[in-house]
C-alpha cells in the first residue's frame, strides 16, 4: 500500500530528541487515516534522535528518514527534507510545533478542491492569539500577497508547498540567511507571471507553549533577526515592488522604548548600533543621533525610566482602542 499521494508532512530536526517524540506521538493518529507520509531529515545530531525515529517508525509505518553525515546547516537540511517528499503538496513543519485537531482535513479539504496552487499558508497560533485576521483568500498579485503575509510566512509551519515550487525553486540563493523557507517560496512565485496561492484563515498550526521552547530567541536576537529580514526582503526579485518591500521591513517598526528597553538591559551598545545602521533605516524613523545617544546612555538611569514610560505607553494604547471603539459606534 502506497502513501498518501496528495500530501506529505517534512520535518526537519537537530539534537531535539524529545521534541520530535512529543511531535510524532501527537501526529501519528492525526495522519494515518489518511496514510500520510512524514519525512524526517536528521541533522547529525548528536544525541538519540536516531534511536527516537527508529522507535516511531514501528508504530507507523509511512515514516521515513534521512540523517545527514554532517551538520549542514538548517537551510540545506530544510531543502533535503522537502526534496525526499514525492506528494503534490508537502507540509514543512517545525519540530516544536503542533497541527491542530482537524488541521489535516481542513489542508486535505483545500487540495482536493484545486490540485494547481503552487502554495497553501495556513494561519497559525502563538501565545494563544490568532497571527493574523484577514479573510480565506486566493491570491494572484505578487505585491498585495507579500505585503499581506509576509510575516506569517516568516514561521515555516504556515508553508505547505507544491511539488512544483520544490523543484524548481532557488533554495541555494538563500542558504545562510535563516529564513531559507520565506525566501524561497516567494522568489519562486516571482518567476512566474501569474501565481495562485492559498490563504486560509483558521488557525491550524500552534507554536509551542514559552516553557516549552528550547531554542527561544530573546531581545539579544532582535536585530540579528530583523536585518536577516531586510536583507531577504531586498534580495527577493524586482517583481516585488520596492514600495511594498519597504512596507513589510516597517510592519513591526522599533520605537524608542524598545531600543531604551534594549539598552537597560545591556543588550544594546554603539557597536550593535553602528553594526545595524542599515537596519535602522529601514524600520524606524528615529533619527540615527538618536539612536546612538540612546546605545551608550546609562544603563542604570534607563532602568529607572522604563517602568513609568511603558506605563504611559500601554495608557496611550488603551485610550486609543477606546477612542476608535466609540467612533464606530
Amino acid at each position: 500500500m502506497e502513501s498518501n499521494k496528495l500530501l506529505s508532512i517534512a520535518i526537519p530536526t537537530y539534537n531535539r530528541a524529545i521534541v520530535v517524540k512529543k511531535l510524532l506521538t501527537d501526529l501519528i493518529p492525526k495522519v494515518k487515516p489518511y496514510d500520510i507520509a512524514i519525512y524526517i531529515s536528521d541533522n547529525a545530531s548528536p544525541d538519540n534522535t536516531q534511536s527516537v525515529i527508529e522507535e516511531m517508525k514501528a508504530q507507523y509505518r509511512f515514516i521515513y528518514s534521512n540523517r545527514n553525515e554532517m551538520n549542514v546547516g538548517g537551510d540545506r537540511n530544510f531543502e533535503k527534507v522537502l526534496k525526499m517528499s514525492s506528494s503534490q503538496y508537502t507540509w514543512l513543519l517545525g519540530d516544536d510545533d503542533t497541527i491542530d485537531d482537524g488541521g489535516i482535513e481542513k489542508v486535505l479539504e483545500i487540495i482536493k478542491k484545486n490540485t494547481f496552487y503552487d502554495l497553501i499558508i495556513v494561519n497559525g497560533i502563538i501565545n494563544n492569539k490568532t497571527t493574523l485576521h484577514l479573510k480565506t483568500k486566493i491570491y494572484t498579485n505578487h505585491n498585495e500577497l507579500i505585503e499581506d503575509l509576509w510575516p506569517v510566512t516568516t514561521w515555516m509551519s504556515t508553508l505547505i508547498l507544491s511539488n512544483g515550487m520544490i523543484s524548481n525553486a532557488n533554495f541555494c540563493k538563500y542558504y545562510d540567511t535563516n529564513f531559507v523557507h520565506s525566501g524561497t517560496v516567494f522568489d519562486y512565485l516571482a518567476t512566474k507571471d501569474t501565481i495562485n496561492v492559498f490563504w486560509e484563515k483558521s488557525p491550524i498550526v500552534i507554536y509551542p507553549k514559552a516553557n516549552e521552547i528550547i531554542n527561544n530567541y530573546t531581545d539579544k536576537s532582535l536585530f540579528f533577526f530583523g536585518q536577516c529580514w531586510v536583507d531577504i526582503l531586498f534580495l527577493l526579485p524586482d517583481r516585488y515592488l520596492y514600495q511594498s518591500k519597504l512596507k513589510v521591513a516597517r510592519l513591526s517598526p522599533i520605537s524608542i522604548l524598545t531600543l531604551a528597553s534594549l539598552r537597560a538591559k545591556n543588550y544594546f551598545n554603539y557597536q550593535e548600533a553602528k553594526k545595524y545602521r542599515k537596519y535602522f533605516k529601514y524600520t524606524t524613523s528615529i533619527p540615527f543621533f538618536i539612536i546612538a545617544m540612546l546605545s551608550i546612555s546609562p544603563t542604570i538611569v534607563l532602568k529607572f525610566l522604563e517602568k513609568p514610560a511603558r506605563y504611559i505607553q500601554q495608557a496611550k494604547a488603551r485610550y486609543i482602542m477606546k477612542k476608535n471603539s466609540n467612533s464606530v459606534k
